[in-house]
């Protein structure tokens, strides 16, 4: 259960779930409340009305109450359950005592966590809201009350009985230990239609090593906790950024699942459309979606399969998943005003089912989306160059005998203000990828800024002579086509007139008297340009098409030189990258 003691995960929780009142992803819960007193695990965070007030008005539900979880509560007596609730550790909504919400403790039904409600009759109550991610605190040497995400008939699992017990739930978890012990450790309240006791007085029932029983994802149980433990099932979901929500500008997430339990389990991942909006009925078009699969023989992006996908997770091993978001499948048409939506189920072989959000929106703005951030290495061939058959006649491009080939690299930056740079150098420092193939990187632009000891991956291009790298023009990104200027000066080494074996070249006069009257030694100017391969259909429906599954990039190249001759020389052909790291900085 949460604590407050935790006030940042609290806060972040909050924070959550502000974001995804305002996305489209919905999911639904049945609960069945018994007649009399329940403990209840919500599991989605409820769509407005949420309030108690609102949410049951006119049932027969008339109480509802919320442990704090701030204070420890280390003894359930079955004998005298008067000792074992304070007034103080509980929040409560009351309908016999109050006519608003303003006199009572307990305001909303909040998701991820858990009530006790005492009802007048049975009442089948439905809710539906956003998903939540569960996350659990728990209070050492104490009893916590507490709910799971589970699926209620878990038949993957392989034993003799279909039903998934606390035994086998806890079963690798060493702060809540189910057998072997003297005392009980696990309670749930009894469900006495007859019973109509104040939460002071509430019966409660053992239950402990019962092999027939299963753990039930609408209720919520008494169990002690030996220490402190963050335990939520045999897996756990934490996306990268608490939510995954691709808006209209990011491209890929990580989502990182952990295998709780010391065996190895295996995690099916589904992906569905959400459900219905509560009160338009709209559906939301799905987010398309997919994953990155890193494998020998198999090694790149790929859409998510309908029937899912199935991952193997090594004892208390975590395993990195990659998905993105294909912004060449949004068009601006299929918006039906909340963007696009999606619910990814994760479910472990020992009983989990965690239902994540992901969320999506389309911009006609390409400049946002025209490549994920990352280091991007590649070829251009020009094929063509400038010919000038005499010196009356016009500068005409026309075909070379032998394409020029040379290197490309550039880096697309996490940072607004310079967003693609053309490099002559890049250093990649690598370390060992991880079960799920993800590995950690960070790029120089320099060989004395890096440190000793390091798997190095070195790129370089003799094509562009430049000593820095160059950042592109800003005004070239927003649409289809970027460029970079940079100048080879008239004293720097590159300069080709500035070379030791053409004499001719020194800027002096014929004579040798004195400096030349007009210069013998320019600077060289150079101005690139790329533009990628944008079909016209792409561009009538407002598709951000750039950036491919295969993360691949091509079109065309130009590249103008001025003062190697009276006359500009252009060269001409066509380029292709990849993605070849997922690092959004340079390190100078």
């Amino acid at each position: 259960m949460k604590s407050c003691q935790l006030l940042k995960s609290i806060l972040f929780i909050c924070f959550v779930q502000l974001v995804l009142c305002s996305n489209a992803q919905w999911v639904s819960q049945d609960i069945s409340i018994p007649k009399g007193w329940s403990a209840v695990y919500v599991r989605l965070d409820p769509a407005p009305p949420s309030s108690c007030r609102e949410l049951f008005q006119d049932t027969p539900v008339k109480k509802v109450c919320l442990w704090r979880g701030n204070a420890k509560i280390t003894n359930i007596d079955i004998n005298n359950p008067s000792k074992t609730y304070v007034g103080d550790d509980w929040y409560f909504w009351d309908s016999g005592l109050v006519t608003n919400d303003v006199e009572t403790t307990l305001r909303n039904i909040e998701g991820d966590h858990t009530y006790l409600v005492y009802s007048e009759d049975k009442y089948d109550l439905s809710l539906k809201g956003h998903p939540c991610v569960p996350c659990n605190t728990w209070l050492g040497s104490s009893y916590n009350l507490v709910g799971f995400q589970v699926d209620p008939v878990d038949n993957r699992r392989s034993s003799e009985s279909s039903y998934l017990t606390f035994e086998d739930w806890f079963s690798d978890e060493d702060a809540i230990e189910c057998s072997h012990r003297e005392t009980e450790v696990i309670y749930a309240i009894t469900s006495d239609p007859e019973n109509t006791k104040d939460i002071y007085e509430l019966d409660i029932t053992p239950y402990v090593n019962n092999k027939s029983f299963a753990v039930n994802p609408a209720m919520a149980y008494w169990v002690y906790a030996r220490s402190h433990s963050d335990f939520t099932g045999d897996i756990s979901v934490k996306p990268a950024l608490g939510v995954v929500d691709f808006g209209s500008s990011l491209n890929e997430s990580m989502v990182t699942l952990e295998n709780h339990r010391s065996s190895d389990n295996y995690v099916t991942v589904r992906y569905r459309e959400s459900d219905p909006h509560p009160e338009t009925g709209e559906v939301a078009p799905r987010v398309p979606l997919m994953y990155f699969k890193n494998a020998l023989d198999d090694y790149g992006w790929h859409a998510f399969p309908d029937e899912g996908i199935n991952l193997s997770l090594s004892g208390g091993k975590q395993y990195s998943l990659r998905i993105a978001v294909d912004r060449t499948r949004m068009n601006a048409a299929d918006d039906k005003g909340e963007g696009w939506a999606g619910i990814i189920q994760y479910g472990g072989a020992y009983g989990s089912l965690i239902d994540m959000g992901v969320h999506a929106e389309f911009s006609s703005d390409l400049s946002a989306v025209l490549w994920p951030d990352g280091l991007w290495y590649g070829d251009v061939v020009f094929t063509e160059c400038t010919r000038i058959p005499s010196m009356t006649n016009q500068a005409a491009l026309a075909p070379v005998s032998y394409p020029l080939k040379g290197a490309l690299i550039l880096h697309i930056s996490e940072s607004a203000d310079v967003k693609a740079t053309l490099m002559q150098r890049a250093l990649l420092v690598h370390g060992e990828a991880d079960d799920s193939g993800k590995v950690d990187y960070i790029l120089y632009d320099k060989e004395k800024n890096l440190p000793s000891g390091l798997n190095v991956t070195k790129f370089s291009s003799v094509l562009f002579g430049f000593r820095n790298s160059i950042g592109a023009d800003p005004e070239s990104i927003p649409l289809k086509k970027v460029s970079f200027d940079w100048t080879v000066g008239a004293d720097d080494v590159d300069n080709p007139f500035k070379h030791p074996y053409h004499p001719a070249h020194d800027g002096l006069n014929a004579d040798f008297s004195g400096p030349s009257l007009t210069e013998e030694i320019f600077a060289v100017q150079h101005h690139l340009e790329l533009e990628w391969d944008l079909s016209e259909l792409d561009m009538a429906e407002h598709r951000a098409s750039l950036w491919q599954p295969s993360e691949t990039l091509e079109g065309c190249c130009t590249m103008t030189l001025k003062n190697l001759r009276k006359n500009p020389i252009s060269l001409r052909g066509r380029f292709e990258l990849r993605r070849i790291a997922p690092v959004g900085a340079v390190n100078k």
